[in-house]
């Protein structure tokens, strides 16, 4: 592997994996542009391979996403589990569950799946049938997390919010609560592939849905609730603070975050669609390392509103979404409404120091995760009127969020 410079440099703590472009629905928001029948030139199976040894060697315990189109239309998803797995990965599968029986799934857990995310848009079938092009897609995909509760696999639901679902959030936390999920997943869409012919919703909507997202945690403890490609969310978590809050990370792409096309190809995220790298002709630390786009995108030089925002290195507004509207990936976010003149100060939201102790169980976390659980555990510090982070702070997190928090080395 070429480590001859950049040593220091870490690889990302999650990459998203479009496995194939075969799948079995056809909704109208994929930016992908999936298809019924797999693509031309994707990856084979020996150079799929390659690619999971390469971000082991690059990212030792990062997350890796197995998305798609759908995932388990391709033949070798279960030899790349056992591969991400055997190498210290964490893989994780992302589906429209309609093709995920338990019979699949326990041959997955086997062979070291870590977690399930299913896609489910409504509470009630007929808005999801319709959204997804398929009758019984809601059905079946209920029943994908059923088995994911028999077989106690870790799961998510992931929603693409529209104007006709935005009323749904309640009842989507509900549903999430009630069937055992991890967390509920929201995810604001970014007009790329064939979502470019469908209409956002407003800037104010969208303000709307992460405040409406933000109030509701505090009904549902249990599980977690997030905004994807919406980095304000951590401002709107910051600004409402309380028990309990957590700051979430903001814009990951290129800096925390990777995603691999079908093909081989790499992008800063899946909703930015500029290639900064070919796998079948570069290593992908080689990318990683020298790519000047993705060195811009950790550089941070936002433009517009998003370079003036007092939040700005907190969440760094959605590179995707200011592309896709402007042509400029440094550009504001135009979907943001925040006027940072007359806001907050985002310096209650920065890092805490840590005790060298305590550093360094944190550093024998899953990197998939330690970032989000330091922010947790700061805040969990910041509450008490404490000003540095101790093994002490520690272990009183673990105790108050034992299941959830089992997987971090809180202990010796």
């Amino acid at each position: 592997m070429d480590r001859a410079l950049g040593d220091s440099l870490s690889g990302p703590s999650l990459v998203s994996w479009n496995l194939t472009r075969h799948c079995n629905l056809r909704c109208p928001h994929c930016y992908l542009d999936a298809a019924a029948i797999p693509g031309a030139g994707e990856l084979s199976a020996e150079e799929a391979v390659r690619v999971v040894d390469q971000l082991a060697d690059l990212s030792p315990g990062a997350m890796l996403v197995f998305s798609g189109g759908e995932p388990l239309l391709r033949a070798d998803l279960p030899s790349l589990v056992r591969q991400a797995a055997g190498r210290g990965l964490a893989p994780v599968l992302g589906t429209n569950g309609t093709l995920l029986d338990e019979v699949t799934l326990r041959d997955l857990a086997d062979r070291g799946l870590a977690g399930v995310g299913v896609s489910l848009d409504s509470p009630e079938p007929g808005y999801h049938d319709a959204f997804r092009g398929k009758t019984g897609a809601w059905r079946q995909a209920m029943g994908a997390m059923e088995a994911c509760r028999r077989l106690e696999m870790p799961f998510q639901i992931h929603t693409s919010l529209t104007r006709e679902n935005r009323d749904c959030l309640y009842s989507m936390a509900e549903l999430s609560a009630r069937l055992g999920a991890m967390a509920f997943n929201l995810f604001f869409l970014v007009c790329t592939g064939r979502g470019e012919r469908l209409t956002d919703i407003a800037p104010q909507e969208y303000e709307q849905a992460l405040a409406n997202l933000a109030d509701l945690q505090g009904s549902f403890p249990e599980i977690k609730l997030r905004a994807r490609c919406a980095p304000q969310f951590t401002r709107i978590l910051a600004e409402r603070g309380g028990p309990g809050s957590e700051v979430p990370a903001g814009c990951m792409a290129g800096h925390a975050y990777l995603r691999l096309s079908p093909e081989g190809k790499v992008t800063p995220c899946p909703y930015l669609p500029l290639e900064v790298g070919d796998l079948r002709r570069q290593s992908l630390f080689g990318i990683w390392r020298d790519s000047p786009l993705l060195q811009e995108l950790r550089e941070g030089r936002w433009q517009g509103r998003c370079g003036d925002c007092s939040f700005a290195a907190h969440c760094q507004g959605c590179r995707a979404r200011a592309y896709a509207l402007s042509g400029d990936y440094l550009g504001e976010d135009p979907w943001c409404t925040y006027d940072s003149a007359n806001g907050s100060d985002a310096r209650s939201v920065g890092r805490l120091s840590w005790q060298d102790d305590a550093r360094r169980r944190m550093e024998r976390a899953p990197a998939f995760i330690r970032e989000r659980a330091m922010a947790h555990i700061e805040a969990y510090a910041r509450e008490r009127g404490c000003r540095e982070v101790t093994v002490e702070i520690l272990e009183e997190v673990r105790s108050s969020r034992p299941s959830s928090w089992s997987r971090l080395p809180f202990r010796h």
